[in-house]
């Protein structure tokens, strides 16, 4: 194990432990009565925070160290996109309670790339949120368009919700995409985990940024105005 493995083995361990450690303490009460009680939020976002960073310096390492550290089955590692890609979709068509999206409009294309893969994901989109919660967090760059979003706001079933941020920068700091479905996260990087307290802190991360971004279309409510502005802006820049 070399320096650099070491360290991600250093962050991710403790912070594995101490997530489960509270997470016990919390579900049993025993931090009723402390002043943590009031700081679980804070120290969950913490840890999300840990992992994803030391997720994000070295993939590849943190498969093999989650597979060591986590019980057996709740880790699955994809050898391509076309694997992660099918997994996702299979998932997705027998999910039974809810579905947390992430679309980063300048990666989702290189794992749905084709028009009519594309369309199928997009029809699966309509189909599962005609059932269950169907939530989709999108970050516009300056150059995105919303003809994805106008289907879906559209097409989609009454289930289905969706907010964004705009103005992404295109040269901003790689953002996490994936998707949770029921209890299980899949990054489009290829793994699954289905560890709850992993999963429970990427649902907190997702709950924190779906109550700052801006709503589109939620319970009923449709406001395709920010839509029209991204639209507008995109015409303006193209002059």
């Amino acid at each position: 194990m070399d320096n650099w493995e070491k360290t991600e083995f250093y962050i991710l361990l403790p912070t594995i432990i101490i997530g489960a450690v509270v997470s016990i303490l919390d579900f049993i009460g025993v931090l009723d009565t402390t002043p943590l009680n009031d700081r679980i939020p804070a120290i969950t976002l913490l840890l999300v925070a840990l992992i994803a960073c030391s997720l994000l310096f070295n993939l590849q390492n943190n498969r093999q160290f989650l597979k060591s550290v986590l019980p057996t089955g709740t880790i699955k590692k994809f050898e391509s996109i076309e694997e992660t890609k099918y997994y996702i979709y299979k998932k997705m068509n027998k999910a039974n309670k809810r579905i947390y999206d992430t679309t980063l409009h300048q990666n989702k294309t290189t794992i749905f790339y084709g028009k009519d893969e594309y369309e199928h994901y997009l029809q699966i989109i309509e189909e599962v949120s005609k059932r269950i919660l169907y939530r989709e967090l999108v970050f516009f760059t300056n150059n995105s368009n919303t003809w994805k979003a106008r289907r879906l706001v559209e097409k989609a079933g009454k289930f289905y919700q969706l907010s964004c941020y705009i103005n992404q920068p295109e040269d901003e700091p790689i953002r996490w995409c994936f998707i949770i479905v029921d209890d299980e996260i899949i990054f489009i990087e290829g793994i699954a985990i289905k560890q709850p307290e992993v999963v429970e802190y990427f649902k907190t991360y997702y709950d924190t940024l779906w109550q700052s971004a801006i709503p589109i279309k939620s319970g009923g409510r449709v406001n395709t105005e920010v839509l029209d502005q991204i639209d507008k802006r995109n015409k303006e820049n193209e002059k």
